[in-house]
């Protein structure tokens, strides 16, 4: 048993804030944060975009705050307003964000009580400007009263707003409310689309953040498909992944609500709950997760046979998305089309189908049918960065619309690809029984599906592959490392968890954690 005496001795711990929830942490704590020089970075883009048209003018922001459950005093966890996050990098709740274009002067306001020192109003955290500023290397902490008398100090000729709605989504954006009455001239349609097409194209820094996250999601996910076996249920493996992520890395947020499927749950796409069903043997399992890192996201999805090897209808579709995979990656650099990509992603799938004897025809009357859609139900690319499905992906006069063809309205972005774009690349077939019913009934339709191998398929449920891709100029560079041939992934899953555990515990992960293993298993 180890005794005070006996353990190893650590270096000198330096005290920084961090008042989220737990007031002080130690200087060596190996919790991610992301660099100051991420955000500073970012700040310094912004301001050569606004410095030509806008030189005199200052960007406020309003970062988010706490929701609390209904009428308790119980809030849910936290996560930061994505554009704040991405400006200044604050993490914890209740602040606003001044940024002077002129000068890049950086002032933070937060809500500090007047009748009890150092303590927010709203969040009840401890307050202190000074370790405030040192923690995020900005110029300034004022109080949220002194937002207006700032703004005069920088002699800003107007205050740029995030302001209008996200086109993505058509959700409101969250736009910085003054707490007075300030008679300032105010822009709330310049910010957005400029910080959107900002956000889409990552810097060094935050592509080697998003690598990270990509290693801990692909890591947690080869684990996950070693240890969850026939007998486990559903929910372990989310379990798992969580454990995983926030263990080895310090990764506290999923980037989504994870979602293992397995069997006849797999066709349901956004399946996520309550993930009660007990594992068959016989079952596919479809992983779908990913771990925010240092704020930024990445996502993966596997499919694997519980049982090791795949069954040879698995084997069939499996193949199938796999073509896909591989042949619309090699098209992917700078400068391609997301809606070319998305026609020949459904053009190679319905190709493979049609070998198989599941369709037949026309490949170009299939997709205007509405054939890929039918059974690949995902936008092929989707842009990734601080949220899982980034902004950026459409920017009003700015990128091209939605397209008006029905089987490719449902793509989240349609603008050409750019280098240091982050993205998630899903190719995947479905069989949805409902779905391909009214196919079946519809008199357009009807002959282009062979019903008989529908029925032999439809078994199998699906398969989707999802991995986390950089943009390069001429190429693209996966960050998500996961087997995804037939031979590589049957010969994954035969693999013993414990020596993979123990590969990722001394080499890839836990460097921090590893030691505090060591001790543990000699106590």
């Amino acid at each position: 048993m180890l005794t005070c005496e006996s353990r190893p001795k650590r270096k000198e711990s330096t005290l920084t804030f961090d008042y989220s929830y737990t007031g002080f942490v130690r200087g060596d704590d190996p919790t991610p944060r992301a660099s100051n020089a991420l955000f500073k970075e970012n700040r310094l883009r912004l301001i050569e975009k606004l410095r030509a048209s806008n030189p005199r003018s200052v960007v406020l922001l309003q970062g988010g705050s706490l929701i609390y459950q209904y009428d308790s005093s119980v809030a849910y966890e936290f996560i930061q307003e994505p554009f704040f996050y991405w400006l200044f990098g604050v993490v914890e709740p209740d602040f606003y964000g001044v940024l002077d274009v002129r000068s890049a002067r950086v002032v933070l306001f937060v809500n500090k009580s007047e009748e009890q020192d150092n303590v927010s109003v709203s969040s009840g955290c401890l307050l202190d400007f000074e370790l405030i500023r040192n923690k995020y290397e900005v110029d300034e902490i004022r109080n949220f009263g002194d937002i207006c008398e700032v703004i005069k100090e920088l002699q800003a000729e107007s205050v740029l707003l995030l302001g209008g709605n996200n086109p993505d989504t058509g959700q409101e954006v969250n736009s910085a409310k003054f707490l007075n009455n300030c008679n300032y001239n105010t822009n709330t349609s310049l910010l957005y689309p400029i910080m959107a097409n900002l956000r889409a194209i990552k810097t060094k820094e935050e592509i080697r953040t998003i690598k990270r996250a990509s290693l801990i999601t692909s890591e947690a996910l080869k684990y996950i498909m070693l240890r969850i076996k026939a007998g486990n249920y559903e929910y372990q493996a989310d379990a798992i992944f969580k454990h995983f992520c926030y263990f080895s890395s310090g990764c506290r947020l999923s980037t989504l609500r994870g979602i293992c499927a397995s069997g006849s749950n797999i066709i349901d796409i956004n399946y996520s709950g309550p993930m009660h069903r007990l594992i068959d043997k016989n079952d596919l399992c479809l992983l779908d997760m990913g771990v925010k890192y240092c704020g930024y996201a990445s996502k993966a999805t596997v499919t694997y046979p519980v049982c090791g090897e795949l069954k040879i209808k698995e084997k069939d579709i499996y193949l199938v998305v796999q073509s896909v995979w591989k042949k619309v990656l090699a098209f992917i650099k700078a400068g391609v089309s997301c809606v070319d990509l998305q026609i020949y992603a459904h053009h190679v799938l319905l190709k493979n189908l049609r070998n198989l004897g599941v369709v037949q025809g026309d490949i170009k009357k299939m997709l205007c049918a509405g054939m890929g859609y039918l059974f690949a139900p995902y936008s092929i690319i989707d842009l990734i960065g601080v949220e899982y499905f980034d902004v950026g992906g459409y920017i009003d006069e700015e990128t091209p619309g939605r397209p008006s063809e029905s089987w490719l309205s449902f793509m989240k972005t349609t603008r050409k690809l750019e280098k240091n774009m982050t993205l998630t690349f899903t190719p995947c077939c479905y069989f949805i029984k409902e779905k391909i019913e009214k196919f079946l009934e519809d008199q357009e339709t009807v002959n282009m599906i062979c019903k008989d191998k529908i029925d032999y398929y439809l078994s199998v449920g699906g398969i989707k592959f999802e991995d986390t891709i950089l943009v390069k100029q001429d190429n693209y560079e996966l960050l998500t490392n996961l087997p995804r041939t037939v031979t590589d992934l049957e010969k994954w899953l035969k693999q013993p968890v414990e020596l993979y555990l123990s590969k990722v515990m001394n080499e890839t992960l836990f460097s921090q954690v590893s030691y505090k293993l060591n001790e543990n298993e000699k106590a």
